[in-house]
């Protein structure tokens, strides 16, 4: 019973790098189609290095990444069923899933562009908060040190310090709620949650540490 198991495992491991290659796919893009982190586990699958089983899970997932029965993978028949259709349809595919995946990149390019400026927009807007009230403090020691009130034009400087003090003020809030917005769309996005969180620094991990 055991060699019969183990002989099985060694068809399915067969069949499963037969269907790969029928779809021209490397061992390290097929595992990524098969949500392996790498090609390791996959390759194992395919070289039967571990006789005890095959997830039926990767059965059902290859049949439907290869376009192939899952009765061809568990040898209960040796039609690779490979019509002009299907061929096409392997062949469109594998093309959409390429064009998907470069311009998942592109996409996580211009995110990272964006963040960039962002953050640099967000400092001098930091930065401006800061002139802003060293301005205030300026003010208030001249006021205290001078008869502000009696000088010509002193009632509009007043006002105008005010004002830029408001709009300073709104800026900052605004930058903060923008940021606060950037982050909950990202939640179950790793990569937007790693771009838009502004308690992570470029290249540390969740502990704060380096990767």
């Amino acid at each position: 019973m055991a060699s019969r198991h183990s002989e099985l495992v060694r068809l399915i491991g067969e069949r499963m790098k037969k269907a790969r290659e029928l779809c021209n796919l490397s061992q390290q893009v097929a595992a990524a189609r098969l949500h392996y982190a790498n090609g390791s586990k996959l390759s194992k699958v395919e070289n039967a290095t571990n006789s005890n089983s095959v997830p039926i899970w990767l059965i059902v997932r290859a049949s439907e990444v290869y376009q192939v029965s899952t009765d061809f993978l568990l040898g209960l028949t040796n039609s690779f069923e490979r019509s002009i259709r299907i061929s096409n349809e392997r062949s469109v595919a594998s093309w959409l899933y390429d064009e998907w995946q470069a311009q998942r990149v592109r996409d996580m390019g211009v995110f990272a562009i964006f963040c960039k400026r962002q953050d640099q927009q967000e400092s001098s807007i930091k930065k401006i908060a800061s002139d802003v009230d060293e301005l205030k403090e300026a003010f208030r020691v001249f006021r205290n040190l001078n008869k502000f009130d009696e000088l010509r034009g002193g009632a509009r400087l007043y006002k105008a310090v005010g004002e830029l003090t408001a709009s300073t003020d709104h800026a900052v809030e605004q930058v903060k709620r923008f940021r606060g917005e950037c982050l909950t769309a990202s939640r179950g996005t790793p990569q937007l949650e790693i771009l838009f969180d502004p308690d992570r620094k470029k290249g540390e991990g969740k502990d704060g540490k380096a990767d």
